[in-house]
């Protein structure tokens, strides 16, 4: 878990027994009931030095059939507009907002016929060839 966090921030964080064995118990979750994890994220986001991108990439390799990492190239593939949240925002918004991203990346897999587990990399891919480069952000507490 530190790896992903360290590769992710450049730093550690600590996630206590309670919040691991959460994640943990998320192994066997099924593509679409990502909303039975809403207790487990709500933790990730109460620890310390972990937000909404980092939590989601530590669901994601729990397990990819379920999560995917909430990138600002692939969400704004999906909505076609920036990401609306920032660090501030509340832990039940981000919540929401990514539960609700996750519902439209299940939709439109099934759709496509595209495999869930690696859509956030073809989303991100996309994005940069359609779209480019991020825009600056003008505030640095954008997620």
């Amino acid at each position: 878990m530190n790896e992903i966090v360290l590769w992710k921030l450049n730093r550690y964080v600590s996630l206590d027994e309670a919040v691991l064995r959460d994640i943990e118990e998320l192994r066997a979750l099924d593509t679409g009931r990502h909303r039975q994890s809403e207790s487990a994220l709500r933790s990730l986001l109460g620890t310390h030095g972990v937000d909404l991108p980092m939590a989601s990439t530590i669901l994601r390799f729990r397990n990819a059939r379920t999560f995917q990492i909430r990138d600002r190239h692939a969400f704004r593939a999906v909505y076609d507009e920036d990401y609306p949240l920032y660090s501030s925002s509340s832990t039940q918004q981000k919540i929401k907002v990514y539960f609700a991203y996750l519902d439209q990346l299940v939709d439109l897999c099934q759709k496509k016929g595209l495999a869930f587990e690696t859509i956030d990399r073809l989303l991100y891919v996309f994005d940069k060839r359609k779209n480019g480069k991020l825009r600056k952000e003008k505030d640095s507490r954008q997620l």
